[in-house]
């Protein structure tokens, strides 16, 4: 196993020479204005084959819940709402989005519009076909939850933590592991 070690002097400047741009004027004129609304307890998917990032649902306030799918484009900073040719997730937030070779993936999160309920489905969207498809599970499966850590390494996500509405600090330490199966192409 290698290590790498970080070496702060290696850095010209250091991170006093960090600076960060505030790119949203530039983004609102490249979308021209279609952005998505305000919104937390959501994440962003990068696209490993390079060039766009993804972002699904989320909370907008309260009883605010969102379904839309976005598609940045980190080369022409711009946004695009995507138009699934079927019916996907319902509206939720605290999900966790991860992307692998033209699909998406996302595992359970929770809806809020009063009561709070959390979701243990699985969903995969196909880039190509703009199709999502809900994987079903044969046995068992992870408990109902939001705000938990989701990996995609090879074929197989992973999820970890996360937290559950069932009762004051239903919070989760436990690991999944499901296989995601080869989508059908037309």
């Amino acid at each position: 196993m290698m290590r790498m070690c970080f070496d702060p002097a290696s850095m010209q400047g250091g991170f006093s020479s960090l600076g960060w741009s505030n790119i949203t004027e530039t983004v609102l004129k490249n979308s021209g204005g279609r952005v998505p609304k305000p919104r937390h307890n959501t994440n962003m998917a990068v696209d490993s084959d390079g060039g766009m990032a993804y972002l699904f649902g989320g909370f907008g306030g309260y009883a605010i819940n969102f379904d839309d799918l976005w598609q940045f484009n980190v080369d022409e900073l711009s946004w695009q709402i995507l138009s699934p040719t079927n019916e996907g997730p319902t509206m939720r937030g605290g999900t966790n989005l991860v992307s692998r070779q033209g699909r998406l993936a996302l595992f359970g999160g929770a809806r809020c519009s009063p009561v709070c309920k959390c979701f243990d489905d699985l969903w995969v969207y196909d880039l190509s076909s703009g199709q999502w498809i809900e994987l079903k599970a044969k046995e068992s499966k992870p408990p109902a939850r939001y705000k938990h850590n989701t990996v995609w390494f090879g074929d197989s996500l992973w999820i970890f933590g996360g937290e559950g509405y069932r009762f004051s600090q239903d919070y989760h330490n436990d690991v999944w592991k499901v296989t995601v199966p080869s989508l059908p192409t037309e």
